[in-house]
């Protein structure tokens, strides 16, 4: 299996990219971050190749595109990320995920019953977070995680990692940051049959994970 990684970053019109190799298990996140400046393209994405803490106001500072409001006065009780293995409460956010099956032979989640070809899944919060990332598992096909505020305009978009090889399993982990989101959606290709596992979030007032 060949571990993938890639994360963007909105920034202002355009996007920033950065991209690290992580890994997070019991809110702890793993080492290895590193940052590229390769393979931008004219939008300002950047991608790499195979390869879980309550909710506060933003404490009032800015970091790559991240905007904060000014007048908050506290800091998050930790900014450690959070790992959400299901519907429920983390870090003090009500977390849904619509549709949310189990079972299937890659583990982790996904939208239906059995091998076929999947659906979207919306992932909802109860508290807007600055930061989330998901491993998503044989991607054959081209596989996007969106994110979206509280009015329910989409903010970013990154399309996951796929080796275009149906039968060869491969994973691929993808982040995607803004000031607000309120809820993610994960949307397969129509041909693809999917697994989902590794959900991170980082609540709000926090800054994404850093480069190294």
């Amino acid at each position: 299996m060949h571990d993938r990684a890639r994360f963007i970053f909105p920034v202002a019109l355009g996007i920033a990219g950065i991209s690290f190799a992580a890994g997070c298990a019991n809110g702890h996140a793993d080492s290895g971050f590193e940052s590229s400046d390769e393979n931008i393209d004219a939008g300002g994405a950047v991608s790499s190749s195979d390869g879980s803490g309550s909710n506060v106001p933003d404490a009032g500072s800015s970091h790559l595109g991240f905007s904060s409001d000014a007048s908050a006065d506290a800091a998050p009780a930790s900014c450690d990320p959070c790992s959400v293995t299901g519907p429920g409460t983390y870090c003090g956010i009500d977390v849904t995920i619509d549709p949310y099956v189990t079972g299937g032979p890659f583990g982790g989640f996904q939208s239906d019953v059995g091998t076929g070809f999947q659906s979207p899944i919306t992932i909802t919060l109860s508290q807007p977070i600055t930061w989330v990332s998901i491993d998503i598992l044989d991607p054959d096909y081209p596989d996007f995680i969106q994110v979206y505020d509280a009015t329910g305009t989409m903010t970013g978009q990154t399309q996951f990692a796929d080796d275009g090889t149906p039968n060869v399993l491969t994973d691929s982990t993808m982040g995607l940051g803004g000031s607000s989101i309120k809820s993610i959606k994960l949307v397969p290709d129509s041909r693809d049959y999917v697994a989902y596992d590794g959900l991170t979030i980082i609540p709000a007032g926090c800054a994404p994970p850093p480069p190294r």
